[in-house]
């Protein structure tokens, strides 16, 4: 599970799994929901125009700002050799792992690990981030947006939305809704704004389902613990985890 987090609005959880190839999703979704009242909708991503990791708070204006290009392509297909893999999912899990762990785990040298760190980084598979939650920047209203766009205007829609710097994620989904997203307002007046002028300004859309968002749980992987962001219990290498299931 990569994103977890609690809401409120039509719907009152919502989370971004990613899962092995193989893996019986139906089986899945019906041991998380054993022995409650729960429902739940699935959609899967079929492209993803903005991510979370590249919204930074702002810098130079009263806006939160974009470190990496909306992304309108899908991204090049990269292979990666044992050592790189296991170098990429061992970061993903904790980015402060030392160089010493990760030769450790590769059987090399740290000179051989530090040079896959760079080799990652150049090749663009690989960039770290300063994990901060955005109620200490002032942004106090998260919520989650689920669309239903023409299909003619999505690719627009999707673009000029995922430019805006309130935008935190944004997924063309399959499903009722063909846009998802997260985004990040100062506060709900900015919220309301934000629905009868951004959205009112789209074209095509045709629904809007807005949900406030109230706790999260985690995020990019890592476990959110009182405001403090955790390792333990999770996998050691989430790439690993990912394998295809036998």
């Amino acid at each position: 599970m990569r994103f977890f987090a609690t809401l409120l609005g039509s719907v009152d959880i919502t989370a971004e799994m990613v899962l092995p190839e193989g893996t019986d999703y139906g089986r899945l979704v019906g041991e998380i929901t054993e022995g409650t009242s729960a429902t739940a909708e699935s959609l899967l991503i079929t492209h993803a125009f903005a991510s979370g990791q590249d919204w930074a708070p702002p810098r130079e204006s009263a806006d939160p700002t974009r470190l990496a290009p909306i992304e309108t392509s899908p991204a090049a297909h990269i292979d990666l050799t044992d050592s790189e893999a296991k170098v990429l999912g061992m970061l993903m899990h904790d980015g402060r792992t030392g160089l010493g762990a990760l030769a450790s785990a590769i059987s090399k040298s740290e000179n051989t690990a530090a040079r896959i760190i760079d080799q990652l980084h150049r090749s663009g598979v690989l960039d770290f981030r300063i994990l901060v939650e955005p109620v200490h920047y002032g942004f106090t209203t998260e919520f989650f947006l689920w669309l239903e766009v023409e299909p003619r205007f999505l690719m627009e829609t999707a673009s000029t939305l995922a430019e805006h710097p309130a935008t935190k994620y944004l997924t063309a989904t399959t499903g009722r809704s063909n846009l998802a997203g997260q985004f990040i307002v100062r506060d709900r007046a900015e919220l309301f704004r934000f629905s009868t002028q951004v959205l009112a300004s789209m074209p095509g859309i045709r629904t809007a389902d807005i949900c406030v968002q109230t706790a999260v749980h985690k995020r990019v992987w890592t476990t959110l613990e009182n405001g403090r962001y955790a390792t333990d219990g999770q996998p050691l290498d989430p790439l690993e985890y990912l394998q295809p299931c036998p």
